[in-house]
């Protein structure tokens, strides 16, 4: 359940921020069938198969990604992601961009950004970090807008199992900048659409 008082005192604190200092990420799951319209050969005489009776095999990974005005990063990560994988496959290929330039980054209230080691690795890197997220509001988070348009791009590519990685680091690069810009300068408008509904 939305804290929705939570939301509003989040959404009022940050109002008047400049969105162009924070670095927002999430996780997502990419996989090599996202739901576009595939063909099948079939036989004359014979019919499709029902999608519904018989998935199409499809492999998946998981990805981490962090957008900046100005600025982009995607990791696959291998394997599962936890604190120790999530310090060292994906922040600490950022925690020099972030600490020189200054900026806040901006996580979910997922386990592995809350365990007690990752807040330490943060700390010693000296990254701020945004605190006090509220829980359960991709809503506000504009990397969410991001990932159709990547698990699109990717699924147009149809790679095979081995090469979605690479195709996931493909589609990520084509997508434009302006674009990845455009959502961050748009968080002050969420904040206040979510403001005027007190949260909800």
């Amino acid at each position: 359940k939305k804290d929705y008082a939570r939301r509003l005192r989040f959404c009022i604190k940050h109002l008047h921020d400049d969105p162009r200092k924070f670095i927002f990420s999430d996780e997502v799951v990419v996989t090599t069938n996202h739901g576009l319209k595939r063909r099948q050969w079939v036989r004359i005489g014979s019919s499709a198969e029902s999608r519904e009776r018989r998935r199409w095999p499809d492999a998946r990974v998981m990805v981490w990604g962090c957008i900046g005005y100005g600025w982009r990063f995607i990791c696959v990560v291998k394997g599962t992601i936890c604190a120790e994988s999530y310090i060292s496959q994906c922040l600490q290929k950022v925690v020099h961009h972030i600490k020189t330039k200054r900026l806040v980054l901006q996580q979910d209230g997922a386990k592995c950004h809350t365990a007690r080691r990752t807040k330490t690795f943060l700390a010693e890197n000296g990254v701020s970090v945004m605190e006090d997220w509220p829980a359960h509001s991709p809503d506000l988070n504009v990397i969410e807008n991001l990932w159709p348009h990547l698990k699109h791009r990717v699924g147009v590519l149809c790679p095979t199992q081995e090469g979605l990685g690479r195709a996931v680091i493909k589609a990520w690069k084509e997508i434009p900048q302006e674009q990845i810009n455009n959502l961050i300068l748009d968080f002050p408008q969420r904040l206040r659409r979510c403001a005027s509904t007190h949260g909800e």
